[in-house]
Protein backbone atom coordinates (compact mmCIF):
# COMPACT_ATOMS: atom_id res chain seq x y z
CA UNK A 1 0.00 0.00 0.00
CA UNK A 2 1.29 3.52 -1.00
CA UNK A 3 0.94 6.45 1.86
CA UNK A 4 -2.13 8.14 0.95
CA UNK A 5 -4.05 4.63 -1.18
CA UNK A 6 -6.40 4.40 1.85
CA UNK A 7 -7.26 5.87 5.12
CA UNK A 8 -5.63 3.89 7.69
CA UNK A 9 -8.22 2.65 10.22
CA UNK A 10 -9.18 4.37 13.35
CA UNK A 11 -6.74 4.21 15.99
CA UNK A 12 -3.78 3.30 14.12
CA UNK A 13 -1.92 5.10 11.88
CA UNK A 14 0.10 4.82 8.03
CA UNK A 15 3.84 4.90 8.64
CA UNK A 16 5.86 5.28 5.33
CA UNK A 17 9.76 5.80 4.34
CA UNK A 18 10.01 9.29 2.69
CA UNK A 19 12.22 8.95 -0.61
CA UNK A 20 12.13 12.57 -1.56
CA UNK A 21 11.67 15.89 -0.08
CA UNK A 22 8.43 16.83 1.72
CA UNK A 23 8.13 20.36 3.37
CA UNK A 24 6.90 21.83 5.91
CA UNK A 25 7.78 20.61 9.66
CA UNK A 26 5.59 20.31 11.81
CA UNK A 27 6.80 17.62 14.53
CA UNK A 28 9.61 15.47 14.00
CA UNK A 29 11.40 12.48 15.87
CA UNK A 30 15.18 12.38 15.65
CA UNK A 31 17.36 9.18 16.45
CA UNK A 32 20.89 10.29 18.16
CA UNK A 33 22.58 9.25 14.81
CA UNK A 34 19.87 11.07 13.08
CA UNK A 35 20.54 14.38 15.39
CA UNK A 36 24.24 14.17 15.34
CA UNK A 37 23.64 13.59 11.34
CA UNK A 38 21.58 16.73 11.29
CA UNK A 39 24.16 18.78 12.92
CA UNK A 40 27.09 17.86 10.29
CA UNK A 41 24.25 18.74 7.16
CA UNK A 42 23.51 21.98 9.30
CA UNK A 43 26.79 23.63 10.38
CA UNK A 44 26.94 25.56 7.45
CA UNK A 45 22.92 26.14 6.77
CA UNK A 46 22.31 27.69 2.83
CA UNK A 47 19.01 26.38 2.81
CA UNK A 48 15.69 26.49 4.91
CA UNK A 49 15.25 24.60 8.02
CA UNK A 50 12.52 21.95 6.16
CA UNK A 51 15.19 21.55 3.38
CA UNK A 52 17.92 20.04 5.83
CA UNK A 53 15.32 17.97 7.83
CA UNK A 54 14.05 16.24 4.67
CA UNK A 55 16.41 16.83 2.07
CA UNK A 56 15.65 16.45 -1.72
CA UNK A 57 16.93 12.65 -1.96
CA UNK A 58 17.37 11.50 2.27
CA UNK A 59 18.83 8.21 1.29
CA UNK A 60 21.79 9.74 -1.00
CA UNK A 61 22.38 11.33 2.53
CA UNK A 62 22.56 8.06 4.74
CA UNK A 63 19.35 9.40 6.59
CA UNK A 64 15.90 7.08 7.02
CA UNK A 65 13.08 9.79 6.85
CA UNK A 66 9.55 8.44 7.88
CA UNK A 67 6.16 9.72 7.86
CA UNK A 68 3.04 8.98 9.94
CA UNK A 69 -0.25 9.37 8.13
CA UNK A 70 -2.53 10.95 9.77
CA UNK A 71 -0.22 13.68 10.86
CA UNK A 72 0.10 13.69 14.78
CA UNK A 73 0.94 17.49 14.37
CA UNK A 74 0.05 19.99 11.35
CA UNK A 75 1.06 23.81 10.85
CA UNK A 76 -1.74 26.28 11.13
CA UNK A 77 -1.89 27.13 7.55
CA UNK A 78 -2.27 24.09 6.58
CA UNK A 79 -5.27 23.38 7.90
CA UNK A 80 -8.48 24.77 7.01
CA UNK A 81 -9.90 27.44 8.03
CA UNK A 82 -13.29 26.25 9.25
CA UNK A 83 -10.85 23.92 11.68
CA UNK A 84 -8.93 26.34 12.98
CA UNK A 85 -6.13 27.20 10.59
CA UNK A 86 -5.06 30.44 10.16
CA UNK A 87 -2.74 32.20 7.05
CA UNK A 88 0.02 34.81 8.25
CA UNK A 89 0.44 37.79 5.90
CA UNK A 90 4.00 37.90 4.48
CA UNK A 91 6.19 40.76 3.06
CA UNK A 92 6.74 38.71 0.00
CA UNK A 93 3.37 38.44 -1.22
CA UNK A 94 2.70 42.45 -1.78
CA UNK A 95 6.02 43.61 -3.24
CA UNK A 96 6.02 44.36 -6.87
CA UNK A 97 10.24 45.14 -6.54
CA UNK A 98 10.98 41.67 -6.03
CA UNK A 99 9.55 40.16 -9.19
CA UNK A 100 12.32 38.74 -10.95
CA UNK A 101 12.91 40.19 -14.89
CA UNK A 102 12.87 38.20 -17.51
CA UNK A 103 15.75 37.02 -18.19
CA UNK A 104 16.26 35.91 -14.75
CA UNK A 105 12.77 34.38 -14.71
CA UNK A 106 13.67 32.44 -17.74
CA UNK A 107 16.75 31.35 -16.09
CA UNK A 108 15.39 30.02 -12.66
CA UNK A 109 12.72 28.53 -14.64
CA UNK A 110 15.13 26.93 -17.17
CA UNK A 111 16.84 25.25 -13.69
CA UNK A 112 13.41 24.12 -12.43
CA UNK A 113 12.72 22.18 -15.42
CA UNK A 114 15.80 20.19 -14.88
CA UNK A 115 15.05 19.52 -11.21
CA UNK A 116 12.42 18.62 -12.25
CA UNK A 117 13.65 16.01 -14.65
CA UNK A 118 16.06 14.62 -12.38
CA UNK A 119 13.73 14.42 -10.06
CA UNK A 120 11.52 12.26 -12.29
CA UNK A 121 14.26 10.13 -12.99
CA UNK A 122 14.22 9.49 -9.18
CA UNK A 123 10.82 9.02 -9.01
CA UNK A 124 11.32 6.30 -11.59
CA UNK A 125 14.12 4.56 -9.72
CA UNK A 126 12.20 4.73 -6.24
CA UNK A 127 8.76 3.30 -7.68
CA UNK A 128 10.94 0.36 -9.81
CA UNK A 129 13.80 -0.61 -8.23
CA UNK A 130 13.29 0.15 -4.12
CA UNK A 131 9.48 -0.44 -4.44
CA UNK A 132 8.51 1.29 -1.02
CA UNK A 133 5.71 0.31 0.99
CA UNK A 134 3.47 1.44 3.72
CA UNK A 135 2.82 -0.30 7.19
CA UNK A 136 -0.21 0.44 9.15
CA UNK A 137 0.12 0.50 12.85
CA UNK A 138 -1.81 0.49 16.25
CA UNK A 139 -2.00 3.91 17.80
CA UNK A 140 -3.21 4.93 21.13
Amino acid sequence: MKLGDARPAPGSRQIARLYTRHESSAAYLLSRDGAERYLELTANPVSPADYSLFPKYPHRLGLRVYQLNPAVAIQDHLLPAAEGGHTFPTAMASSDASRPRTAKRVGRETKRLVSQVADWRQAIYVATVLKPVTTTVAFR
